[in-house]
Protein backbone atom coordinates (compact mmCIF):
# COMPACT_ATOMS: atom_id res chain seq x y z
CA UNK A 1 0.00 0.00 0.00
CA UNK A 2 2.71 2.39 0.57
CA UNK A 3 4.72 1.46 -2.54
CA UNK A 4 1.23 2.73 -4.24
CA UNK A 5 1.15 5.50 -2.62
CA UNK A 6 4.99 6.80 -3.35
CA UNK A 7 4.10 5.52 -7.53
CA UNK A 8 1.09 7.95 -7.15
CA UNK A 9 3.03 10.32 -6.08
CA UNK A 10 6.30 10.26 -8.20
CA UNK A 11 3.54 10.22 -10.99
CA UNK A 12 1.93 13.35 -10.03
CA UNK A 13 4.94 15.14 -9.68
CA UNK A 14 6.03 13.84 -13.04
CA UNK A 15 3.34 15.66 -14.80
CA UNK A 16 3.20 18.05 -12.78
CA UNK A 17 7.39 18.82 -13.94
CA UNK A 18 6.23 17.89 -17.53
CA UNK A 19 3.21 20.93 -17.81
CA UNK A 20 5.51 23.20 -16.34
CA UNK A 21 7.86 22.47 -18.61
CA UNK A 22 5.43 22.49 -21.63
CA UNK A 23 4.02 25.60 -20.30
CA UNK A 24 7.27 27.85 -19.91
CA UNK A 25 8.23 26.21 -23.45
CA UNK A 26 4.90 27.88 -24.63
CA UNK A 27 5.57 31.54 -23.03
CA UNK A 28 9.07 31.77 -23.12
CA UNK A 29 10.60 32.39 -26.57
CA UNK A 30 14.11 30.63 -26.87
CA UNK A 31 15.50 33.33 -29.20
CA UNK A 32 14.42 36.33 -31.03
CA UNK A 33 15.05 35.42 -34.14
CA UNK A 34 13.63 32.40 -36.23
CA UNK A 35 16.28 32.29 -38.76
CA UNK A 36 20.18 33.72 -39.81
CA UNK A 37 20.09 34.35 -43.70
CA UNK A 38 23.56 36.26 -44.64
CA UNK A 39 24.12 37.94 -41.29
CA UNK A 40 20.42 38.95 -40.71
CA UNK A 41 18.41 37.58 -37.91
CA UNK A 42 14.55 37.52 -38.50
CA UNK A 43 11.71 37.08 -36.73
CA UNK A 44 8.70 35.58 -38.74
CA UNK A 45 5.53 37.78 -37.75
CA UNK A 46 3.21 35.91 -40.59
CA UNK A 47 4.05 32.40 -41.72
CA UNK A 48 0.60 32.38 -43.38
CA UNK A 49 0.97 30.58 -47.57
CA UNK A 50 -0.22 33.94 -48.74
CA UNK A 51 1.68 36.37 -46.49
CA UNK A 52 4.83 35.37 -45.40
CA UNK A 53 6.42 38.25 -43.42
CA UNK A 54 8.95 39.13 -41.46
CA UNK A 55 11.56 41.87 -39.26
CA UNK A 56 14.84 42.05 -38.88
CA UNK A 57 15.61 41.61 -35.31
CA UNK A 58 18.45 40.98 -33.01
CA UNK A 59 20.40 37.88 -31.94
CA UNK A 60 19.81 35.32 -29.04
CA UNK A 61 17.28 35.20 -26.86
CA UNK A 62 17.56 38.95 -25.29
CA UNK A 63 19.39 42.07 -26.72
CA UNK A 64 22.08 41.81 -24.11
CA UNK A 65 22.92 38.55 -24.88
CA UNK A 66 25.38 39.53 -27.82
CA UNK A 67 26.40 42.87 -28.75
CA UNK A 68 28.09 44.23 -31.96
CA UNK A 69 26.64 41.49 -34.34
CA UNK A 70 25.70 43.93 -36.87
CA UNK A 71 28.82 45.55 -38.57
CA UNK A 72 29.82 47.69 -41.11
CA UNK A 73 27.28 48.64 -43.59
CA UNK A 74 24.30 46.64 -43.75
CA UNK A 75 21.52 46.56 -46.68
CA UNK A 76 18.16 44.67 -45.67
CA UNK A 77 16.44 42.87 -48.54
CA UNK A 78 13.15 43.68 -49.74
CA UNK A 79 12.36 39.72 -49.10
CA UNK A 80 14.23 36.81 -48.07
CA UNK A 81 14.19 32.86 -48.71
CA UNK A 82 14.74 30.09 -45.60
CA UNK A 83 13.28 26.66 -45.85
CA UNK A 84 12.49 27.25 -49.11
CA UNK A 85 9.39 30.06 -48.51
CA UNK A 86 10.18 33.62 -49.65
CA UNK A 87 9.61 36.19 -46.73
CA UNK A 88 8.36 39.95 -47.43
CA UNK A 89 10.73 41.88 -44.93
CA UNK A 90 8.15 44.33 -43.23
CA UNK A 91 9.99 45.87 -40.43
CA UNK A 92 13.00 46.37 -37.86
CA UNK A 93 11.94 45.17 -34.60
CA UNK A 94 12.52 47.07 -31.36
CA UNK A 95 15.96 47.03 -30.31
CA UNK A 96 17.30 45.27 -33.16
CA UNK A 97 20.48 47.10 -34.15
CA UNK A 98 21.13 48.02 -30.61
CA UNK A 99 24.10 47.80 -28.90
CA UNK A 100 26.03 47.38 -32.29
CA UNK A 101 28.65 50.46 -32.03
CA UNK A 102 30.55 49.07 -34.86
CA UNK A 103 27.49 49.30 -37.17
CA UNK A 104 28.00 52.46 -39.60
CA UNK A 105 25.37 52.72 -42.35
CA UNK A 106 21.71 50.84 -42.96
CA UNK A 107 19.77 50.63 -45.92
CA UNK A 108 16.09 49.51 -45.44
CA UNK A 109 13.95 48.23 -48.39
CA UNK A 110 10.46 49.85 -49.66
CA UNK A 111 9.00 47.01 -48.14
CA UNK A 112 9.52 47.81 -44.60
CA UNK A 113 6.73 49.79 -42.95
CA UNK A 114 8.03 49.90 -39.08
CA UNK A 115 11.17 50.90 -37.18
CA UNK A 116 10.80 49.60 -33.75
CA UNK A 117 11.36 50.87 -29.88
CA UNK A 118 14.76 51.25 -30.23
CA UNK A 119 15.85 49.72 -32.84
CA UNK A 120 18.97 51.60 -33.67
CA UNK A 121 19.63 52.86 -30.14
CA UNK A 122 22.97 53.08 -29.13
CA UNK A 123 24.68 52.43 -32.39
CA UNK A 124 27.67 53.53 -34.18
CA UNK A 125 25.20 54.83 -37.18
CA UNK A 126 26.98 57.50 -39.23
CA UNK A 127 24.15 57.35 -42.03
CA UNK A 128 20.51 55.64 -42.87
CA UNK A 129 18.10 55.55 -45.52
CA UNK A 130 14.52 55.29 -44.45
CA UNK A 131 11.42 54.80 -47.38
CA UNK A 132 8.59 57.08 -47.36
CA UNK A 133 7.01 53.82 -46.74
CA UNK A 134 8.42 53.75 -42.98
CA UNK A 135 5.04 55.18 -41.32
CA UNK A 136 6.19 54.64 -38.08
CA UNK A 137 9.14 55.30 -36.13
CA UNK A 138 9.03 54.10 -32.26
CA UNK A 139 10.49 55.76 -29.42
CA UNK A 140 14.43 56.05 -28.78
CA UNK A 141 14.82 54.62 -32.09
CA UNK A 142 17.56 56.30 -32.35
CA UNK A 143 18.57 57.29 -28.79
CA UNK A 144 22.14 57.81 -28.14
CA UNK A 145 23.08 58.20 -32.02
CA UNK A 146 26.00 60.23 -31.43
CA UNK A 147 27.46 59.80 -34.86
CA UNK A 148 24.31 59.93 -37.08
CA UNK A 149 25.14 62.86 -39.31
CA UNK A 150 23.28 62.27 -42.38
CA UNK A 151 19.56 61.03 -42.71
CA UNK A 152 17.89 60.16 -46.28
CA UNK A 153 14.41 59.83 -46.18
CA UNK A 154 12.93 59.46 -49.84
CA UNK A 155 13.95 62.16 -51.72
CA UNK A 156 15.00 64.85 -48.83
CA UNK A 157 18.16 64.94 -47.42
CA UNK A 158 18.69 66.06 -43.98
CA UNK A 159 22.22 66.10 -42.21
CA UNK A 160 21.95 66.70 -38.44
CA UNK A 161 24.22 68.15 -36.10
CA UNK A 162 24.35 66.26 -33.12
CA UNK A 163 22.10 68.24 -30.76
CA UNK A 164 19.40 68.14 -33.88
CA UNK A 165 19.77 63.98 -33.27
CA UNK A 166 17.63 64.26 -30.84
CA UNK A 167 14.72 64.63 -32.65
CA UNK A 168 15.37 60.40 -33.34
CA UNK A 169 14.71 60.03 -29.06
CA UNK A 170 10.86 60.58 -29.77
CA UNK A 171 8.73 58.32 -31.56
CA UNK A 172 7.68 59.65 -34.79
CA UNK A 173 4.66 59.07 -37.28
CA UNK A 174 4.42 60.09 -41.08
CA UNK A 175 4.54 62.98 -42.03
CA UNK A 176 8.42 62.55 -40.25
CA UNK A 177 9.35 65.50 -42.69
CA UNK A 178 6.70 68.29 -41.11
CA UNK A 179 8.61 67.84 -37.76
CA UNK A 180 11.37 69.05 -38.83
CA UNK A 181 10.11 72.37 -40.31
Amino acid sequence: DLERKINKINKNNMKRFILTVLMLAAILPLWAHDFEVDGIFYKITSSISTNRTVEVTYKGSAVIDFSDEYTGTVTIPSSVTYNGNTYKVVGVSGNAFKYCPSLKSVSIPSSVTTLGQGSFCDTGLTSINIPSTVTTIGQDAFNSCSSLISYKRSYLDIYLSPSLALLFKYSLTTPFASLLF
